[in-house]
């Protein structure tokens, strides 16, 4: 599928709201490695938080809901509604991006990632990278691509007052 981008998703307000709750979740995971020690120093601490919301998680119907205010705004494409995954990332100056897939082999699957910092000036950078487009960071941004894509963040510059915070969930086709 070809890369989708919807802007101002999200109203200000929401924006605002969404930010603040998740940045004062429960459960975030500081290493921000997902999964177990892979021995690979550089990726094990990308981030300076990930968190991991599951069906079990009182975000998840917020998530759910997101995913069917998305597909309605879509015009040519649907995307299924099964949630498989949601990590939210947190980024900071100091974080490390690599280039990398969602998933490996599945082309069943589709991420969608959300930026949810309230407030962004280009000076900050922060981009977002899939498809050799670059997608700069803005407030209420969604990216939908095919999860076996090659993508990568950068990080916001140092004078940069906010934490990066974008949101990646990944449905099937």
């Amino acid at each position: 599928m070809k890369t989708i981008c919807l802007d101002n998703f999200f109203n200000s307000d929401e924006l605002f709201w969404l930010y603040s709750e998740l940045i004062k979740t429960r459960g975030w995971n500081l290493n921000a490695s997902p999964e177990a020690f892979d021995k690979d120093l550089n990726k094990l601490y990308g981030n300076i938080g990930l968190l991991n919301l599951d069906y079990t998680s009182n975000w998840f119907s917020y998530f759910q809901g997101l995913v069917f205010r998305i597909n309605k705004q879509l015009i040519n494409t649907k995307i299924h509604s099964n949630i498989e995954r949601i990590y939210i990332n947190a980024t900071n100056p100091m974080s490390k991006h690599w280039l990398h897939q969602d998933v490996d082999t599945d082309i069943n699957k589709i991420s969608i990632l959300t930026m949810f910092t309230p407030q962004w000036q280009d000076s900050w950078q922060g981009s977002f990278f899939v498809d050799n487009n670059e997608y700069k960071m803005k407030p209420g941004r969604i990216i939908i691509f095919d999860s076996n894509q090659y993508h990568t963040g950068s990080n916001p510059s140092e004078t940069c007052p906010y934490i990066r915070l974008t949101c990646n969930i990944i449905v099937r086709k």
